[in-house]
């Protein structure tokens, strides 16, 4: 696959073709953050490293990047804020605090909450929704 090939398969993957004759100024927070991820994705490396990959962009557009992290033949490490985010799509997830390693490994044995609470200094409650057959956490000031 020649680079032309490769940079509109990576626009595809992120329905933003239509973009591609546009001035990267000239998009918003959201298209550009769809833009900066379709750039790394084109350079087709075997670890790809996102800072926040999801922010400013809605929840669709959260959902599709998170799937195509999810999907991915290649290594992802990725930065989220959002832990139920992250505990949808991560094999292995590392928790600080302060900038130091709490804990390291299966999201279902780091986001705990006790580990949650002494990350965050938050009340930590796990349920589990019915609807969507998954786990959630939620949050609250102590």
């Amino acid at each position: 696959m020649n680079d032309e090939e490769i940079i509109e398969n990576s626009l595809n993957r992120l329905c933003i073709l239509k973009f591609a004759d546009r001035q990267l100024n000239t998009l918003s927070g959201g298209e550009r953050q769809r833009v900066m991820v379709a750039r790394a994705l084109a350079q087709e490396t075997r670890l790809l490293i996102l800072d926040e990959p999801t922010n400013h962009l809605d929840i669709r557009q959260q959902l599709e990047v998170l799937e195509l992290i999810k999907d991915s033949p290649i290594t992802v490490v990725t930065s989220l804020h959002d832990l139920n985010m992250a505990a949808s799509i991560c094999d292995e997830v590392l928790l600080l605090k302060e900038g130091h390693s709490l804990a390291f490994g299966h999201p279902d044995n780091v986001f705990c909450k006790s580990k949650i609470s002494e990350a965050f200094e938050v009340i930590t409650e796990q349920e589990f929704l019915v609807p969507s057959n998954s786990k959630h956490i939620t949050f609250h000031l102590a």
